[in-house]
């Protein structure tokens, strides 16, 4: 395995999108879901979401972040000699451009030349342009890993933002680009976003959250500084599994 600098737990994040993806409307699909992290860092849940068999879009304000896991993931497919090929575009956004890498690739030859490929897309913006992404259908799993708000704060253009204000703003935003059907899985920090605060922002924006008591004893410590939560959460302009 190349040596890759993204902090989040793989393991984590692989149960992030399991869990999400066995709860969703789309388990049984035979076709390969659609992954989305609106705030991807260095795409640790679209590598997590490549693996397994799923496709993936990342998007994130932080252009070194971005060109790091674009980067890792070109080195990667070239050196294990899998079958693809990269594009560099960008999609407009009212006045500006969002420049976007797509690799598309197979696990073999055969399947690359037949049409039997996954995408994975890299893009560079705030997480509020994440429709430009989905123009051409939605996502079934949103996973995303909050920022802790120990080293790292959401953005509001060029100013830092709390928590909870970032939570109400793209909310919404992200459950435009969430079939019905689909799931969103948040980790945050408990000690910097109350787990109640993000219940009442999830519920306010429409999402339908589990009554299955086992999602409420999901905290743990992580450090000193983070005590982690995770919540699921559904699109509710359909039935939950949950």
């Amino acid at each position: 395995m190349l040596k890759y600098k993204g902090k989040t737990s793989a393991s984590f994040t692989r149960m992030m999108i399991n869990t999400a993806s066995s709860l969703s409307g789309f388990r049984h699909s035979e076709t390969p879901l659609i992954f989305f992290d609106p705030v991807c860092g260095k795409g640790t849940g679209c590598f997590c979401a490549a693996e397994a068999g799923m496709n993936a879009v990342g998007l994130d304000l932080d252009k070194k972040d971005i060109r790091e896991a674009s980067d890792y993931f070109s080195r990667y497919l070239k050196l294990h000699k899998l079958k693809h090929e990269q594009h560099d575009r960008s999609e407009t956004v009212s006045r500006h451009s969002l420049p976007l890498t797509e690799f598309i690739f197979a696990d073999t030859k055969e399947h690359f030349r037949s049409g039997d490929t996954r995408f994975l897309r890299f893009s560079c913006g705030d997480t509020m342009e994440s429709p430009v992404l989905f123009r051409k259908g939605k996502a079934h799993i949103i996973a995303a890993d909050l920022p802790y708000g120990v080293q790292h704060a959401p953005q509001s253009g060029s100013r830092p933002d709390s928590l909870q204000h970032f939570l109400s703003r793209v909310l919404p935003v992200w459950k435009s680009v969430l079939a019905p059907g689909g799931v969103i899985a948040l980790s945050f920090n408990t000690l910097t976003l109350p787990s109640a605060d993000v219940r009442e922002a999830l519920t306010h924006a429409g999402f339908k959250l589990p009554d299955n008591d086992i999602f409420l004893g999901l905290k743990h410590d992580v450090e000193q500084a983070v005590v982690r939560d995770l919540i699921f959460a559904f699109n509710s302009e359909e039935e939950s599994v949950i």
